[in-house]
């Protein structure tokens, strides 16, 4: 339904997303962190359609949780056009459970796909449960087809430095909670992308490609470190900290390419300004 989020009312998809000002960045692309939330409401509805959406999942006092993902996208859409997902369950891997994605322009042309890894948890305290302890009585639609011909390998651990600083520092802020009581995963995007353009400014470039390993919860009041590291020419490598404990809490790499368009100085420092505002004072 064009306008409106995806739901279980949708059935098992194609869902249909019209594009907002408010899902855009400066160029009126659509911004990453708003394609996760597209993938998000597009999973819930196709779970919720097999059977094993959050409304059942709700009343036996388990969630989804999301581990792991890697979207490609060979363009971005505009703010006034629509962007169509696709969305289907591979199966079970071990604990994990795989979903893939499609995604589609207004004229019906792919650019873009995405795979990911899920658990079901305990809504009490987040703890990894067996799909076969789940799955008694019911089981998702599966289709076996992978978007990506092979694994797509996660995103590196960074050896010590201590001459590294971090390049954004954030607080998990009441916006950033989900109902699962910790930051929603669309937040580890926008942080991504903040830091890799804190990192690189005043170059500016676009991220098309983006992988992520959620390694660890990040709950109210966190105060999270990113830094940045550049990996072969067009990738950057990111993993984030919990300051308290020093715990990764994800790891990163974006595809990015260079772009040629050049931000007014006005728009320029605004973008700084904002950046900067996300760090505070210990």
């Amino acid at each position: 339904m064009v306008g409106e989020t995806a739901s279980a009312w949708q059935g098992s998809g194609p869902y249909t997303f019209a594009i907002r000002g408010t899902d855009t960045d400066w160029r009126d692309r659509l911004h990453l962190f708003s394609l996760f939330s597209f993938m998000q409401e597009a999973a819930y509805a196709n779970a919720e359609s097999g059977g094993l959406g959050s409304s059942i999942l709700d009343r036996q006092g388990f969630c989804w949780m999301i581990i792991r993902i890697s979207v490609r996208m060979n363009s971005l859409p505009k703010w006034g056009e629509t962007l169509t997902v696709k969305t289907w369950s591979r199966g079970c891997r071990k604990l994990t459970f795989l979903r893939d994605f499609e995604f589609f322009n207004d004229s019906g042309e792919q650019i873009g796909c995405a795979s990911s890894e899920w658990l079901i948890g305990s809504a009490v305290d987040h703890r990894p449960q067996r799909p076969d302890s789940i799955l008694t009585d019911r089981r998702l639609p599966e289709d076996t087809r992978a978007v990506f011909p092979e694994t797509i390998q996660r995103p590196p651990k960074f050896t010590e430095n201590q001459d590294e600083q971090p390049v954004l520092t954030v607080y998990a802020d009441y916006s950033d909670i989900d109902r699962n009581r910790h930051v929603n995963n669309t937040r580890y995007v926008a942080w991504c992308l903040n830091a890799l353009h804190a990192a690189i400014r005043p170059a500016l470039v676009e991220v098309r490609g983006l992988d992520i390993h959620y390694v660890s919860e990040v709950r109210l009041g966190d105060k999270i470190q990113v830094w940045h590291r550049l990996g072969e020419p067009g990738v950057h490598l990111l993993e984030a900290r919990r300051s308290a404990d020093g715990v990764v809490v994800f790891r990163a790499r974006a595809n990015s390419e260079q772009l040629r368009t050049k931000l007014n100085s006005e728009i320029f420092f605004a973008i700084i300004n904002c950046v900067k505002r996300c760090s505070r004072p210990d």
